[in-house]
């Protein structure tokens, strides 16, 4: 059937779909990678660290205790404290710091009057007293 006179037709043309934008940031993301400098896949230094076993008389308060241990991780150089009760009263803070570390020079810094004994990887501390 023919169209009537004066009436306009209208032809359909195809029309390209536009690529999606994930394309365009793909693209992007991929540019900005190729053009960043290389970075080392390590880049920052290793410290060697050790553990120390730190057992404490003369904390006689949970205070105290919790004083103690907060003051310990605050000292530069330790990574982590925790801390447990031993069997004559005392009470263990395992501090993991790097090494080498002055672990009674650490303590001291917070606690001038304690009192060291150091013996098989352990620090003997006294606090609160004067022997």
């Amino acid at each position: 059937m023919a169209p009537a006179p004066g009436v306009a037709t209208a032809v359909a043309e195809p029309v390209a779909e536009p690529e999606p934008e994930a394309n365009v940031e793909q693209a992007t993301v991929e540019a900005a990678v190729a053009e960043a400098p290389e970075v080392p896949a390590h880049t920052h230094e290793t410290v060697a660290e050790a553990t120390t076993q730190v057992l404490v008389t003369g904390l006689t308060s949970f205070g105290a205790i919790t004083s103690f241990k907060q003051s310990l991780e605050r000292v530069d150089g330790v990574s982590r404290v925790s801390l447990g009760l031993g069997t004559s009263g005392e009470f263990i803070f395992t501090a993991v710091h790097r090494d080498p570390f002055d672990l009674a020079a650490a303590i001291r810094s917070f606690e001038e009057s304690a009192q060291f004994v150091a013996s098989n990887g352990q620090l003997r501390v006294t606090v609160g007293s004067k022997a």
